[in-house]
């Protein structure tokens, strides 16, 4: 597994884990779409993007990050109405998707 941590807005962090075994490549809370992209674009894909909480300085790239690279997006599903372009609800405590 490789984590790659980039630098958001003025103090803020996104990391993109790429699994090497399935060739899977996913990002958490990515703030800044430029930022996250110029490391993402390496990989060639996106597969999910992985939102913690709804802020903006967690969320703000989602949109252009799922258009670019057709994404799921993760979140909790009791920020649902807050986690812009939401795919896959998780809840508390949840084993499996």
């Amino acid at each position: 597994m490789i984590v790659e941590i980039i630098r958001c807005l003025s103090d803020n962090y996104s990391y993109v884990i790429y699994e090497k075994e399935t060739s899977t490549v996913s990002i958490v809370d990515p703030s800044e779409f430029n930022a996250c992209d110029k490391v993402i674009s390496k990989y060639k894909k996106l597969d999910f993007i992985l939102n913690t909480h709804h802020h903006a300085d967690h969320v703000g790239a989602n949109l252009e990050l799922k258009k670019k690279y057709n994404s799921k997006i993760l979140g909790s599903s009791s920020d649902k109405d807050r986690i812009p372009g939401i795919d896959i609800f998780l809840k508390e405590n949840q084993k499996q998707m």
